[in-house]
């Protein structure tokens, strides 16, 4: 049987997951560690997510997005409590990152030049509960935000 229709019969049956929708479109460098995107980012902060949304015109990719992160703790950059963090479309050749509404991120943000929040899935974020490990490493935080909006040091 040839390589290809056997390919898709695994697929189809359930022997093989089927490929990413990212795999071969996205080309992200390695991004080191916690500390080294510390470095580099412009933003490290955990915060929880609402819905993601799409925003402003469709690429071929797929449309922008835009999220409402309320900001919970902040180890780098001067961040409101709440920021609108900007991402391509989720599984687009533009390596947009997917959000889930209620899901608390450890997120790697940078600026874009028109100084809008944004991010890619080329950086170490995650979900909280899988980046333990990241935010031990990465230290206590800079600054504490409250409910209410109420800020206090660590």
């Amino acid at each position: 049987m040839p390589a290809f229709p056997l390919a898709v019969w695994a697929v189809l049956t359930g022997i093989l997951p089927p490929p990413s929708p990212c795999t071969n479109l996205c080309t992200c460098r390695n991004p080191g560690g916690p500390r080294e995107e510390l470095s580099t980012a412009a933003a490290v902060l955990e915060g929880v997510a609402g819905r993601q949304r799409p925003y402003g015109i469709r690429s071929r990719s797929g449309a922008s997005t835009v999220t409402r992160v309320l900001v919970e703790r902040v180890w780098k950059g001067a961040v409101a409590d709440t920021l609108y963090v900007f991402s391509g479309s989720p599984g687009g050749t533009d390596c947009g990152y997917e959000f889930i509404d209620g899901v608390r991120y450890l997120l790697y943000l940078y600026r874009e030049p028109e100084g809008r929040w944004a991010i890619t899935i080329c950086s170490l974020s995650a979900p909280s509960s899988s980046a333990r490990d990241q935010m031990s490493v990465l230290g206590p935080p800079q600054r504490l935000v409250q409910q209410g909006s109420h800020v206090v040091s660590p």
